[in-house]
């Protein structure tokens, strides 16, 4: 039997702006941490954050508060990259969470492109006879 959902949208309505809130506050950069600190009311243990995003999928404020807290987190780390705190870690950090950061290669390619080393065997026709391989 189904555990019943008490997950309801005035909950997630205050997940929305408990999560604005918690990444306002110094020291809090990734929004895995914040799933921690809110108890669900399903399972009386700390949420996930994977389980967040998809009730986010179908509450719209909650969704939008996920958007600001990303952008929070990643204007966090920049700056904590210019105040000379850890370039190197936010550097990486950046390029990890945030496509945006990644560095794109672009590669480019001359000339043809071939296929080696296939052999074609033609099967039975369509009068049932075998084909010209001379194999069964």
């Amino acid at each position: 039997m189904a555990r019943p959902t008490i997950i309801d949208d005035k909950f997630l309505d205050g997940v929305a702006e408990q999560l604005l809130t918690w990444i306002g506050e110094e020291g809090n950069y990734f929004l895995k941490d914040f799933a921690h600190t809110i108890i669900s009311p399903a399972t009386n243990k700390p949420m996930r954050w994977r389980s967040i995003l998809n009730h986010a999928e179908n509450h719209k404020g909650l969704r939008e508060s996920i958007d600001i807290a990303k952008e929070m987190s990643e204007s966090k780390i920049v700056k904590m990259g210019f105040e000379g705190k850890n370039q190197t870690f936010a550097i990486f950090t950046l390029k990890n969470i945030s496509p945006e950061w990644r560095e794109k290669q672009t590669i480019e390619h001359e000339g043809g492109v071939g296929i080696t080393g296939i052999k074609f065997v033609e099967g039975p026709s369509e009068d049932g006879e075998e084909g010209t391989d001379g194999k069964s």
